[in-house]
């Protein structure tokens, strides 16, 4: 009995360690596309070096790639805020958002 009680407390604060993840990326969605999109240039840069093809090729490659990782972090923020509206229905208008 006591692991069950200890366990569903566990689930709890994973709960709401994810719900305030959401919230911080529901608040800041430039900052997270932004970042989201420095590390995808950052790793594709870092993969691309280690292949033998010219540098200009290594860029547009990054590029390119770091631009699709940026789409599937739009996509997945409007699921985040489709997510959070579900969570929050009356919390959260379009009058309130900043952008």
């Amino acid at each position: 009995m006591a692991q069950e009680s200890s366990s569903s407390s566990g689930g709890v604060a994973a709960m709401s360690q994810t719900e305030s993840l959401v919230d911080w990326i529901v608040e800041n969605k430039l900052k997270a596309i932004g970042y989201t999109w420095l590390t995808g240039i950052g790793g594709s840069l870092a993969y691309q070096w280690s292949r033998p093809i010219p540098a200009s090729l290594k860029v547009i490659h990054s590029r390119v790639y770091a631009q699709a990782i940026t789409l599937g972090a739009l996509g997945a923020m409007a699921g985040l805020e489709a997510y959070h509206r579900t969570l929050h229905p009356s919390g959260s208008s379009r009058e309130e958002d900043a952008y």
